[in-house]
Parts: C-alpha cells; sequence; structure tokens
C-alpha cells in the first residue's frame, strides 16, 4: 500500500470534508421550543417560540398546538418565521396549550419535544 503525502491527505481530507457538508440527511434539531409563561400585564403583542432544524434539502416546518394542526395560512394569530411560531395578539384562553414543532424534508420528519405555553 502506496504512503500519502502531506499534501495528498490534505486534497482528501478537504473533499472529504465538502462531500459531508453537501451530504442530503433528514432534518436533526438545533433548537426545540421551551416551556414558557408570557405575561398578559405587559401588553406585548407577539409571542415568539423557538424551532430551528438543519437538513439537506431544508426542512419544512409546522406546528401542533394540543394535538392540533395550526393552520398558518387560515388563522390571522399564527405565523412561521423560519420555522419559529409567531402568536399575534395572543389570548390566555385561545393561545394557551402544549405546542409541539414538526420539521419534515424528503428524507424524513422529526417531532419537538412538547412545550406548555401559559399566560399570567
Amino acid at each position: 500500500m502506496k504512503m500519502l503525502l502531506p499534501w495528498e491527505l490534505l486534497i482528501l481530507l478537504s473533499l472529504k470534508e465538502c462531500l459531508a457538508e453537501n451530504a442530503r440527511h433528514g432534518p436533526v434539531f438545533t433548537q426545540e421550543p421551551s416551556d414558557s409563561i408570557f405575561p398578559m400585564s405587559t401588553g406585548d403583542k407577539l409571542v415568539f417560540i423557538n424551532c430551528r432544524a438543519k437538513g439537506n434539502p431544508p426542512p419544512h416546518y409546522r406546528w401542533k398546538v394540543d394535538g392540533r394542526d395550526i393552520d398558518t395560512d387560515s388563522d390571522p394569530s399564527y405565523s412561521l418565521a423560519e420555522g419559529n411560531l409567531l402568536i399575534n395578539n395572543p389570548h390566555f384562553i385561545n393561545h394557551g396549550g402544549v405546542y409541539q414543532c414538526i420539521a419534515t424534508n424528503a428524507f424524513g420528519t422529526i417531532v419537538s419535544r412538547e412545550a406548555k405555553v401559559q399566560f399570567a
């Protein structure tokens, strides 16, 4: 077996890293939602619940609250920002509950841990 010269090893390692970065794979969470309590007295008109995942191709996101799908297209109180869920003009009765983020691409689907959202 032939010994590789240092420059040959460097080229091979660089090529390996490049191929690994471009490898297609299912989504993996980099940030999941967590339990939160939002004060209603501050007058905040926006609640932000974090969710981020990496994948190749990039994942698409959807959310559930209390086991029901959230339709961000038809419900104006909800919107998505790069996977994160925004609740506009939150109301403690309508928007409190247990939320989950779902990230999907062609290679798989992952479901986040449950995050309880409460208003005080």
